[in-house]
C-alpha cells in the first residue's frame, strides 16, 4: 500500500494496519512528476516520513535561512 500526497497520521496508519494487516508506505510526488519518494520494503517505515528519493531522482531541502 502506498499513499502519497502528504504524510499520513500514525492512527490512521495504526488503524489501516489494525484493520488490513498491511502497511501502507508514505511516499511524495506530483502528477505532473510521477512518484518521487517512497520507503522500499527494506527500508522501515517511520510515521510521518515520505521516505527516501527513489533510485535516480535527486532530492534536497533548502535550509530555512
Amino acid at each position: 500500500m502506498v499513499a502519497a500526497g502528504e504524510a499520513l497520521n500514525p492512527e490512521v496508519l495504526r488503524t489501516w494496519q489494525q484493520a488490513t494487516g498491511l502497511e501502507i508506505r508514505d511516499g511524495y510526488g506530483q502528477t505532473e512528476t510521477g512518484q518521487l519518494t517512497g520507503a522500499p520494503l527494506a527500508l522501515a517505515t517511520r510515521p510521518g516520513s515520505m521516505g527516501k528519493a527513489l533510485p535516480g531522482i535527486g532530492c534536497w531541502s533548502k535550509a530555512a535561512s
